[in-house]
């Protein structure tokens, strides 16, 4: 079992729902996927399996920078508490702008003439009915 907090760096204050897997050394995530997500004292546990092969944890957290651990060579049924400590990004997102627009109704031609139609019509009974 792997147990932790992950913290920001500056501040020591929990990261909760920081991710935390086992790793490749590039951060990859394993196949099967072991991992887990910090609570709200950015606390986390691994269950391993006693054949688990992994050799790396990942801690990783939206804004911050990933953080790769070596694992030390441990046998199935021991305990090991690795704590993680991530660093604020610099990466700036680039900007976008939303723009919205209204469509404008346009009046088509055929209803313009069916209009017209109608007011011809209209005229037309009126002067008939009056009559």
């Amino acid at each position: 079992m792997i147990s932790g907090i992950i913290t920001e760096l500056k501040s020591n204050t929990p990261l909760p729902g920081a991710n935390v897997y086992l790793s490749d050394s590039n951060g990859v995530k394993l196949v099967p996927v072991i991992g887990a997500a910090s609570d709200i004292n950015g606390f986390y546990n691994l269950d391993l399996n006693s054949n688990s092969t992994a050799e790396y944890i990942t801690a990783s957290y939206i804004g911050y920078k990933t953080v790769i651990k070596e694992l030390a060579n441990m046998p199935g049924n021991s305990n090991e508490i690795i704590n993680f400590f991530l660093e604020e990004s610099n990466s700036i997102l680039p900007t976008f702008e939303v723009v919205a627009q209204k469509k404008k109704k346009i009046k088509t031609p055929l209803l313009i003439g069916a209009s017209l139609l109608a007011l011809i019509l209209g005229i037309i009974i009126y002067k008939n009915v009056k009559k």
